[in-house]
């Protein structure tokens, strides 16, 4: 019980972190909270193990699935109640969809499981030589 605490305090001291840089630099928190969580996940997964950070913890997957509908909720009511203009409002869903995306992307290209690629193809064509031979 004491592992999730440590976890959950450390993503919490991470995201502050993030927040005091970002008021410094002048800059999106969301953007400095994604940069630093990626490096810090990187660099404890590197030392710990991949599993150390609490990647595969449901309440952490759970936090991480909301994100998309936290920022379009939140830019919808801005909208709603005036505080944005239409222009604003595009910008900011633009915003919450690519920083799904645009990680997403980063992550499929950097970290693509190779070996279990060409485990995929020497099955697949094992698959197939065995059908041929019926």
């Amino acid at each position: 019980m004491e592992t999730i605490y440590t976890i959950a305090a450390l993503w919490l001291g991470l995201a502050v972190f993030s927040a005091i840089i970002a008021h410094h630099l002048r800059i999106s928190i969301a953007l400095v909270e994604i940069c630093i969580g990626v490096v810090a996940a990187n660099i404890i997964g590197r030392f710990f193990g991949p599993n150390s950070f609490g990647s595969n913890l449901e309440w952490l997957r759970f936090l991480a699935s909301t994100g998309l509908t936290f920022g379009t909720i939140s830019a919808l009511y801005g909208y709603s109640h005036a505080i944005v203009t239409q222009e604003q409002y595009s910008f900011l869903v633009a915003t919450v969809i690519a920083s799904a995306v645009i990680p997403t992307l980063i992550a499929n290209f950097a970290f693509l499981p190779h070996h279990l690629l060409d485990q995929k193809k020497k099955v697949s064509k094992l698959m197939a030589e065995g059908i041929d031979e019926e």
